[in-house]
Parts: C-alpha cells; structure tokens; sequence
C-alpha cells in the first residue's frame, strides 16, 4: 500500500481520550508481561500525532506517531485492486515494523517472535521477498507455511505477518485475501499494506534512528538491501545451540556438531570456521588479527596492557554462541608470552623492566594474510555484522522499571589523521606512508631507517598498496619527508625573507609543484604534500553511558566516529523573530555524533525553554536534490554564553571546534 504514490494531507495532535484509547488497544495485545517493553517507546500519556494518508487508486490511512515514528496504522479505505479483502471486522490497528523494532531493541534482539502478538503469520522463500519489497502483493504459491497464535483458522481481513523462512522478524505486514482464508492454492494471498523498503519506511526511517539514539542499523542481519535472506530452520539462529554464560576455548570442538540447518552457503561457511577453531592456537591468532585490523598505526607505539583488551575483545562471533576467553585458561597463561611468539607480526620492546610496548605492526606478515584469506566469508558473514549488534547493545540502554532512558555521549578526543589521496605520485605517497623509496621503473632503492638519516638497500617491487588503507598522523609524515630532506643534503638553511629553511626540489619531490619552481619554504611543502597527497581524517571518540533516574550512569562505552574532509565547527548564533522574539541555533553538533532529538528534549528541561530541531533546506528555494543541509536545535532566548560553555564542560569540545557568530 505504502508502494503506491501518496500524497501527506496534514498532522493533528489528538486529543488524550483517543490517545489513550488507542494505547489501550495496543496494551490489551501485548498484555501485562510486555508492559515495560511498551512503556519503553510509548507512555499511556505520551502526545500523539496523526497523519492521514492518500494513495493512487483511492486508499487512505491515518497514521499515528511519536516523536516522528509511525507506530500504527488505521487503514480508512482501501485501494481498488483489494476486491478480494474486506474491513468488515472493523480492523483498526496495524502495528508498524519500526513499533515491532523498537520492541526487539527492548529484548536486546532476543529472538521473540512479536508479530504473533498481533496476527496471522506466513512464511516464504528469501527470494519472494524481492517481489514484496519491490511492491507486490504476496500470491498463494509463494507461501511456504502458515502459522497463528491459537491455531484458529485465517479469516478474511485479519492482520497477516510475512517472514522469511527461518527468520523470528516480518518484512512486511497485511491483511488476508478471501483466497488465503479459503486455503486456494492460487490467487492474491496477502494483501500487503506495510513493507521493509516502501515509501513509509524509507520516509521515517532516519526518525527511528534518532529515537533509537544510535547511528548503527537495528535491523536484523538477514535484512539485505533488495531481499530478506532465508535461513532453513525454525529459529533464527540455527546455526549452534544456543549456550548460556561463557564457553571456555576447549568448548568448540563441541560446536561444530551442532552446526544444523543452516542455509547451503551459511553452513559452509560455519563449518570451515568452526574446524580451523578448534585449536587454542587459532582462536588466539584470529583475536590477534583482528585487533591488528583495528589498530592504527598512529597509536603506536602503544602499552601491551591497552592492547591486550583489544585483543580479547576480539574473539570470534558466532551466532547466539560466546567464546570469550582470557588468557589464564589457555597454555601460554598470560598474554605476554603469547605475543613474544608471535613476533613476525609484531613487535614488542621492554622500554623499562616490566613495561612493554608495541612499538610496530607487520600487516604483510604470513599470519595476517592466512587470517583475511582463510576468514573472509566468515568475517563478512557472521563476525563484523555480530559485532556491530553488539556495539549498537552497548550504545543504547533501554527502558526497565522505573529507569528512564537517555544516553549522556561526550568526545573524549579528537584526533586529525591523514589518508593516502587517490593514486597519484605514489612513489612519494609510498616513501612517506612506508619509508620505501622507488626509482624510476618501480626499483626499490632503499628504505630509510626509522633511528637514524640512512637508508638501507633493499631489493624488490613496491606494488603493494597496502599502506594506501592506513592512516598516518602529520607528525609522521613530515618526520619522513626531514629524513629524506637530510639524507639528500637539499635544505637551503639560509631560507627566504622570513628566515624559513628551503628546500631544493629535486626529481622526486619536483613534480609537487607547477612552474620552473627549484626551492620551496619547508612548511609550504609539508602544506603542499599532504594538500595535494592525502585527505584529512578526524578521528572522534566518544564516551557513551546510559543515564538513570537519579542522576547516576552505567559504565560508559568508547565508540570511535571517522569523518573524512574538512571537519565542521560547531556554530552558535542568533536571530530574531516575529514580535522580536530571540532565537539561539546550534548547528553541526550531529557532525560529532550527538543526537540531536536527545539533546533537544535534554536542553528543553535544563534551560526551560522552547528546543526544537529544524530543517533549514525547508525553507530553501531551487536546492539541488541530494544537497545536505545540516539540521540544527533553536532554542527560546539567548543562550550563547551558557551554550559555549555547556559544549565544552558538559559535551567535551575543545575551544577551537566551536564558532559563535552574532545575529
């Protein structure tokens, strides 16, 4: 239904009666024991918003909303090509997929099946989806199975669920045909009103994730861009038994038996990782690797004992299966030992007795590359996609009883990197980034040694562009260009006017600058090379707890935020309205990770005040389409001294990242 073109004919709050009238609705469905699931994302007092919808054809449905997320639908009238369903059982509510989300993200994505709460169910093939997704109906032959709550039979008009086999979450939900009701084998079989993909989901879907407070996706894995990928098995994870609490590393022997029912490419995947873990050693290498993958080179040299929990937080994923482990229980009994082995892959030095550092890491190492091939599909698969669900757990604190939801984020650090630009002049990039020098045809002549101004011979090719995927700090860069600088012997120390060293631009460092140019101020070139050469990164990292009623917090979580280019300041200023009403607006703040929808209904009660969040390109005449404009949070009255204030005790920004311009 919501396929078809529409057309948005208003928004009225309505009144407290129906409010809770319809809240009592919901709650007489999902009942007393998932009341807190409830309270979590819609109080009985909660302000409701409804919208009427019309679409091509002659449907109409009135959708009511919190905080910008459709939670119901009430379908008015149905479109024309619906002659085989009827609303004749007065059926009025119809719970989104974003209401069913925010309900999974309550369990902290337990598979509990919520459509079955609410109707029908009906499942199919993954490749059914496609054609869902795509806006059509579901017909007769494409259904696998169907289910209901009490085994009472399918009447015409009830709410029907559509799933993937083997999935515990809906794609899509509908009401049943005369066809399905009468168990035909062909014809239309659901008639489908809401789906992941369609025109309401992608509407409302960046709302969701404000009111979710996370910018990682809350979708279930098997949810892919154009289809919802079957999993042959009635659980959602079939893949291993479910174990509760901690699986020690001699447990995983015991996993690969359990792995049944899988898909033909999951479970092959599962399997091949499953026997290369089975041993200590290779649980403990992948841990390694993966640590090594998200390690920076700009942090090292870094403490062993900063490394280690990184190490251990990486340990493999699988599916409702915990391997975690510490390195007491295995044979190397601490952690030292283990990386004193492993010394082709990195380097340990004992600065002082009983202090180590890493002080380098070798991503060309034989191990590291075993690990990419040996684990690619896993990792795609499985891994990276479990991991991220864990961080969005960690990020977002839901509701329980008598706890109140919010997240207290604050930056911790910002850090500005640099990143190999494009391909071009990579005989420079590849000096600068690795200390490799090549001659003319890819020779390698040397590579500059990192204590000292020389540079030892090394024979080879320099076609490995690993390094193009790392990301170097400026002090790094320009360190490397002095060595070369001084080796050459092509510093000017008399300098130019301002007494500034110059450098004598040779063959190598010639083709940086236009023109018949032969010296260049040092600090213009280090400007010039990582202009023209490498792209600015900033690293952002940001503390995130859950805050409790009462003023106190759980552990707060480290998340890591990368924005390439030029990093925005955060802009405060003010305007004057109608009536000469005062306006403060604060821009650029969801650049850095903030939540802008938290931070208003935060802001709101400390300053007692007006706080929206507005959308300026609303106002903006002939705006290309895909422009982005940044939103911003207007606030009632003058607050720019109290807001500077706030960002930088309060949120963390240093002084230099916020701006103030005058109304």
């Amino acid at each position: 239904m919501f396929h078809k073109k529409y057309v948005v004919k208003g928004q009225v709050s309505v009144s407290k009666k129906e409010s809770k009238c319809l809240w009592d609705n919901i709650y007489g469905i999902v009942g007393e024991d998932n009341l807190s699931c409830l309270d979590s994302f819609w109080r009985r007092n909660d302000s409701v918003v409804r919208t009427l919808w019309e679409f091509s054809g002659g449907g109409s449905a009135v959708l009511y909303s919190i905080n910008k997320v459709p939670l119901v639908i009430s379908v008015n009238r149905l479109s024309e090509d619906a002659d085989s369903v009827c609303l004749e059982n007065q059926f009025t509510i119809v719970p989104t997929l974003f209401m069913l989300l925010l309900m999974r993200c309550y369990y902290k994505k337990e598979d509990t099946d919520f459509g079955s709460l609410f109707g029908a169910r009906v499942f199919c093939h993954g490749p059914t989806s496609r054609f869902i997704l795509s806006g059509a109906h579901l017909m007769l032959p494409g259904i696998i199975e169907r289910k209901t709550q009490t085994d009472a039979p399918v009447r015409k008009g009830d709410l029907v669920f559509i799933y993937s086999l083997g999935n515990l979450f809906p794609y899509a939900v509908g009401l049943a045909t005369d066809g399905l009701a009468g168990s035909n084998q062909r014809g239309k079989g659901v008639y489908v009103i809401h789906s992941y993909k369609d025109g309401l989901w992608n509407l409302c879907f960046d709302a969701f994730h404000e009111c979710c407070s996370s910018s990682i996706s809350v979708v279930p894995s098997t949810f892919r861009d154009s289809e919802v990928v079957e999993i042959v098995s009635s659980q959602m994870h079939p893949v291993c038994e479910r174990i509760r609490g901690e699986t020690s590393l001699n447990g995983e022997a015991d996993l690969k038996d359990d792995v049944v029912g899988a898909s033909c490419e999951d479970e092959r995947v599962m399997k091949a990782a499953l026997s290369l873990l089975e041993d200590e050693d290779n649980v403990l290498d992948f841990a390694l690797c993966e640590a090594i993958r998200e390690l920076n080179v700009s942090a090292l040299p870094l403490p062993v004992g900063e490394f280690v929990p990184l190490l251990l937080s990486n340990y493999p994923r699988f599916p409702n299966v915990q391997m975690r482990f510490d390195f007491k229980g295995t044979k190397y009994r601490k952690a030292l030992s283990y990386l004193t082995v492993r010394d082709e892959t990195l380097i340990i030095s004992e600065e002082k007795k009983g202090e180590h550092f890493i002080v380098s890491v070798n991503k060309k190492s034989d191990l590291y590359r075993t690990h990419r091939r040996s684990y690619a599909d896993f990792l795609k698969l499985f891994h990276i996609p479990l991991k991220e669900e864990e961080r969005l757990v960690l990020e977002q604190q839901v509701l329980r009883d008598g706890v109140k939801k919010g997240l207290q984020r604050r930056i911790k650090s910002v850090e500005t990197l640099y990143s190999p630009r494009g391909r071009s002049l990579l005989n420079i990039q590849l000096f600068l980034c690795t200390g490799i020098l090549l001659e003319q045809g890819g020779v390698v002549s040397g590579t500059v040694n990192g204590s000292s101004d020389k540079f030892d011979n090394h024979k080879g090719s320099g076609d490995d562009d690993e390094y193009l995927d790392d990301l170097y700090s400026k002090k790094q860069l320009c360190d490397m260009l002095r060595r070369y600088i001084s080796y050459k012997n092509i510093l000017n120390i008399s300098g130019d006017r301002s007494g500034i060293p110059c450098v004598l631009l040779d063959e190598f460092l010639g083709p940086l600058v236009r023109g018949s140019v032969k010296e260049i101020p040092i600090t213009e070139l280090e400007e010039l090379i990582l202009q023209k050469l490498f792209v600015p990164v900033h690293k952002i990292t940001l503390e995130t707890s859950a805050v409790i009623t009462g003023g106190s917090s759980s552990a707060p979580t480290v998340t890591q935020l990368t924005k390439r280019g030029t990093l925005p300041k955060v802009l405060i200023y003010t305007e004057k309205r109608s009536g000469n009403k005062i306006v403060t607006a604060v821009k650029h703040l969801d650049d850095f990770g903030f939540d802008l929808f938290s931070l208003s209904n935060k802001w709101k009660h400390q300053f007692s005040t007006s706080c929206s969040i507005f959308d300026p390109s609303k106002g903006m005449q002939n705006l290309k389409p895909g422009t982005k404009i940044a939103l911003e949070i207007h606030l009632g009255g003058n607050w720019v001294v109290k807001l500077k204030k706030l960002l930088e005790v309060e949120l963390g920004f240093p002084h230099h990242l916020i701006a103030e311009r005058c109304g």
